[in-house]
């Protein structure tokens, strides 16, 4: 906190100097990010049993499937009030093709489809963690959601969103073959995504959903590779070149400052190119360590493999989501800084992964006392509360690691 509060100075000083109405619009930039640390807290504070984490997650998925079933209906032209956001016709150029993009009642594409990729990865989550006891969703009926979302998100058009579930997929199974093995870890991932892959282009072709555009979309990997490139490191010397080491000043860059300063400050889409603009290079590397201190923390809770962890899939899953958000924020930050809600989910997250984490370690660091054993189903098991119970199984000797999968 205090390495982020810290990098904000430099930029909040430029902009007081030196922009129209500076001290607003630094208070203004300042808050994006601030915000983060309240979504962190909120999460950390929050995240008092793997239940909590659940029940949260199972909300973001209801509401969101249900608000998303204005995007056929927009698709079909059902002509529902509020459908396409914005007033605007959203259109993508494809070499010679014209690729509608929808937004249902959200306010834009990028909206629909961020919200389309976070439902895809919590009922992912929500499918490959299940409760040992109450009641419970099957995991196939999770996995329907995870289509329904996919089939929202094609629609969507937005490349860089369809990279989201992705990424996380990726790391989610990099993280737990670190735990499990990478033969589970693999196996587990493409049935998932296979199925996944296959329900959405069914569901495309019996409903007349898709939109022709199977082009553009296979070109997500090549050109989120080439974004990658163009938008991060080869926008560091432009940026330098145009407003120096100190930057433009804080807030000059974060979407919505032309309300308050009444013109537009400077417009940079990768959230490198962002932070270099507002913070300059002495912000933008009290940041960087800032972030390390961020990941130090995540790394430090996340569960090594012959340790025992009730929810080690949990944080790997929540971890991949936060991975996955980095990714999409890297290329273009400006469905994050546009969506403080959405900003503060995602430190939530981060918030559970802590959470959870110390609430693990500090649970197995204590040697059990007499008679906490108890045996069920022919196997040794602590007599934690029942949402610390899952599918561990803890050798009969006190003194010996606690292993399994959860």
């Amino acid at each position: 906190m205090i390495l982020l509060v810290a990098a904000l100075v430099p930029g909040a000083v430029m902009a007081a100097a030196t922009l129209p109405r500076g001290p607003m619009v630094a208070a203004f930039g300042a808050v994006s990010y601030l915000a983060p640390l309240l979504g962190l807290a909120i999460g950390f504070a929050f995240a008092n049993s793997t239940a909590d984490v659940r029940r949260l997650s199972g909300w973001y998925c209801a509401v969101n499937g249900a608000m998303l079933v204005s995007v056929p209906a927009e698709r079909f032209g059902w002509g529902w009030p509020g459908l396409g956001g914005i007033e605007a016709e959203w259109v993508r150029y494809h070499y010679d093709e014209i690729i509608p993009l929808l937004s249902g009642w959200y306010r834009s594409p990028d909206t629909m489809g961020l919200r389309a990729a976070h439902l895809m990865m919590f009922a992912a989550t929500l499918a490959v963690h299940q409760p040992e006891t109450g009641r419970r969703i099957p995991w196939w009926g999770w996995l329907l959601l995870v289509v329904w979302g996919g089939a929202c998100l094609v629609l969507s058009g937005r490349r860089k969103m369809i990279g989201v579930p992705v990424v996380f997929v990726g790391v989610a199974t990099a993280l737990q073959a670190l735990r499990e093995g990478w033969v589970k870890a693999v196996g587990v991932a493409v049935a998932g995504a296979g199925v996944t892959a296959a329900g959405v282009l069914l569901a495309a072709g019996e409903t007349g959903l898709g939109l022709g555009n199977e082009d553009y979309l296979m070109s997500t990997l090549g050109g989120s590779t080439e974004r990658l490139g163009t938008e991060t490191v080869s926008s560091i010397d432009p940026v330098l070149r145009q407003y120096g080491p100190f930057g433009n000043g804080l807030g000059s860059a974060t979407q919505g400052h032309y309300y308050i300063a009444g013109r537009n400050l400077a417009w940079p889409e990768s959230m490198g190119a962002r932070v270099l603009t507002e913070l300059g290079l002495p912000g933008a590397v009290l940041l960087a360590f800032a972030s390390l201190v961020l990941l130090g923390a995540l790394a430090a809770v996340v569960p090594r493999r012959g340790e025992f962890a009730p929810h080690a899939r949990l944080q790997t899953c929540l971890l991949a989501m936060l991975a996955a958000a980095a990714a999409c924020m890297t290329i273009s930050h400006q469905s994050f800084s546009g969506d403080p809600m959405e900003t503060l989910l995602l430190l939530a997250i981060a918030g559970f992964v802590l959470r959870l984490g110390g609430e693990a370690r500090a649970w197995y660091s204590q040697p059990p006392v007499h008679g906490e054993w108890h045996r069920t189903r022919s196997h040794i098991v602590l007599g934690a509360p029942a949402y610390q119970l899952g599918r561990d199984q803890i050798g009969t000797n006190r003194r010996t690691t606690m292993t399994g999968g959860d």
